[in-house]
This record gives structure tokens, C-alpha cells and sequence, in this order.
């Protein structure tokens, strides 16, 4: 992971039934602690999702703002991936709070 401008980064996601998933991009926006940009792809190619994070300081702690974009999936696949985006937030959540 190399946090700047143009830096990559890459993650793997093991799904519960064993299939793994590598996801790779770079940093499009540094603007550190307010906004995160990335590219983000599980594919060869040049095909990227845009994945902008947005955090504010509110009253009880931080408010973030997630949005994936690009076009580069079937319309109906955005609801997919909210679902596995709430997912991953939920579960990251539990083990902050634990």
C-alpha cells in the first residue's frame, strides 16, 4: 500500500465458501483526514470503479460518505455491491467495537 497520489494499492477478500477475490487500484485524491479517491478493480485491464471516501467530524464521532462509481459493472451489480460494501462496514464495526 502506498498511501499518495498515483500510489497502488491491493487487497484480497476470501468469501466464506473459500473463493478469493484480488482487488487492486491507486490513489486518485490524498487529502488526508478529510477525503480518500481511489481506482479500484477486480479484473486485468484498465476497468476501474471510482471510490470516494468523505469523513466529517460530527457531534458523537465521524460521519463517512462512501460512493463507488464508473459504469464499468451491469447497473443492477451497484446494488450488489452496496450490499457487500454494508457488509464489509458492518463486520469492520463490530471488530472496532469489541
Amino acid at each position: 500500500m502506498d498511501l499518495r497520489v498515483g500510489g497502488d494499492w491491493s487487497a484480497r477478500m476470501i468469501l466464506s465458501d473459500g473463493m478469493e477475490i484480488g482487488w487492486h487500484g491507486s490513489y486518485l485524491e490524498v487529502d488526508a483526514p478529510n477525503r480518500l479517491v481511489l481506482s479500484l478493480s477486480d479484473r486485468p485491464g484498465d476497468q476501474y470503479e471510482r471510490v470516494t471516501v468523505e469523513l466529517k467530524a460530527v457531534a458523537d464521532g465521524t460521519e463517512m460518505i462512501f460512493t463507488q462509481a464508473g459504469g464499468n459493472i451491469p447497473a443492477e451489480n451497484y446494488a450488489r455491491a452496496e450490499e457487500g460494501w454494508r457488509s464489509f462496514f458492518d463486520d469492520l464495526a463490530k471488530g472496532l467495537s469489541s
